[in-house]
């Protein structure tokens, strides 16, 4: 789960640059931006489908307050949770659709 796609597209560059083997589970993910049910909770976006701008939209829409860190990674990390925890108590289900792949070059592909 991560709040885009940012830090697995750096992963990869990472690996393919150094020819680090990445295991399956590393490649994908669900980015929850692109899968926020926006439509539940807002009205007037029914028929614009899971689309916010990011975190703090979430956060408002959800309720929820936002939490702070000097680690802006681990502020990113709690606040993502939070997000999904939510979710998952509004009774949204995550499923694999909602999956993101990265293909990797061959050289790290698992055998």
């Amino acid at each position: 789960m991560s709040c885009g796609d940012y830090d697995a597209k750096a992963l990869r560059r990472e690996a393919e640059h150094k020819g680090l083997f990445v295991a399956n589970y590393l490649k994908q993910w669900i980015n929850i931006k692109k899968v926020f049910p926006l439509h539940l909770y807002k009205e007037e976006t029914k028929d614009k489908g899971p689309v916010v701008k990011g975190m703090t939209e979430m956060l408002e829409v959800l309720g929820l307050a936002k939490v702070t860190s000097p680690s802006s990674s681990f502020e990113t990390a709690l606040n993502t949770a939070s997000c999904v925890v939510k979710l998952m108590e509004d009774e949204f289900a995550f499923n694999a659709s909602h999956m993101t792949r990265l293909d990797y070059s061959s050289s790290n592909e698992a055998a």
